[in-house]
């Protein structure tokens, strides 16, 4: 059950990447672990060079731009952290819920 819903989750998150006009693709074999350090990668590069595709990402994926909020003392990696495990939540009870209903 667990790999199914973690092989939906990809999907999920490389269709709303697609959507969203950014180019980002995860290995449907890929570990948790990589998961996450791939999403924090693409994120950063994002907030580097794209920035509007950032925030596409995160309009499409249903992020609230509260759970975002950056202090002072937090550093860009923390950030892009921070980001990454919004986006993950909320990827991951879009395919629980869908999961319940079908």
């Amino acid at each position: 059950m667990i790999g199914k819903l973690l092989t939906s989750l990809i999907r999920q998150l490389n269709k709303d990447f697609q959507l969203s006009g950014v180019d980002c693709c995860i290995s449907e074999e890929a570990s948790p672990q990589e998961i996450a350090h791939e999403l924090e990668r693409n994120l950063e590069k994002l907030i580097r060079d794209d920035f509007r595709g950032f925030l596409n990402v995160l309009y499409r994926v249903d992020v609230k731009e509260s759970d975002l909020q950056r202090s002072e003392e937090q550093g860009m990696d923390e950030f892009i952290n921070a980001a990454a495990y919004q986006l993950l939540k909320r990827e991951w009870q879009k395919v629980w819920l869908r999961s319940k209903i079908r």
